[in-house]
């Protein structure tokens, strides 16, 4: 049997176009993830998300039942928030975030002059005053203020500028639990710094505008401890 070269070549690189192309949709989708979409009971979109390696990319909508939109996030290819806006129900911008923005504007704070004491499980600590009374314990209620910083000194939240103080009830609510039994480790009054390394943290998962592997770095201020 008669093999013709030039067809036998040509059906080769036929073959090869097909895989390459194959090849480059697999890629694609791989970049770009899987899109979800939800409907209303009337057929309009409730919302849409696109999730690549279980974190959110690109944009994250929500819509009202009208129609109208309600809230939308802005995701890195890397699954780091980088703007949130919220709409009431007039349709009135009421919450435009830009961590980004925010992050250059606030600029970074030297931290490297931090004289840590580290724990058996790697967490550092650094205690600006005594404090009042004893640690809490279960149950009690810690109130806090605070700042969460990168190791370079960027602050990724404040609650200081937010005016949300965080009230944390020991071993009950679900929180970062390293920070919480860190949280336990201060009395009513103090002020200090708590250091996290990124495996006891979020890992290797982006978890709101804080990249994967962040080792985190927050000031807090005990303002009152409710005990039980």
């Amino acid at each position: 049997m008669k093999i013709d070269m030039k067809s036998n070549v040509l059906n080769c690189m036929t073959g090869r176009r097909f895989l390459v192309v194959i090849l480059l949709c697999c890629i694609s989708f791989g970049i770009r993830g899987q899109s979800n979409v939800e409907y209303y009971e009337n057929g309009n979109k409730k919302y849409k998300e696109t999730i690549r390696n279980e974190h959110y990319i690109n944009k994250r909508i929500w819509w009202t039942v009208d129609g109208e939109i309600k809230s939308i996030a802005y995701y890195t290819r890397e699954g780091v928030l980088k703007k949130y806006k919220n709409w009431d129900e007039e349709g009135k911008l009421v919450q435009n975030d830009n961590y980004k923005k925010e992050q250059k504007r606030k600029g970074k704070t030297d931290l490297s002059l931090i004289k840590w004491e580290e724990a058996e499980d790697g967490i550092g600590f650094y205690f600006e005053n005594e404090g009042e009374g004893a640690c809490p314990l279960i149950l009690d209620t810690v109130v806090i203020h605070f700042i969460g910083y990168f190791e370079n000194g960027e602050q990724f939240d404040n609650s200081y500028d937010n005016g949300n103080m965080l009230e944390i009830a020991i071993g009950v609510d679900i929180y970062l639990e390293s920070f919480m039994n860190s949280i336990a480790m201060f009395k009513e009054k103090q002020k200090g710094y708590i250091k996290i390394p990124s495996e006891l943290a979020y890992g290797d998962m982006p978890v709101g505008n804080i990249p994967a592997n962040s080792t985190l770095i927050y000031f807090v201020e005990i303002v009152e401890i409710k005990r039980i």
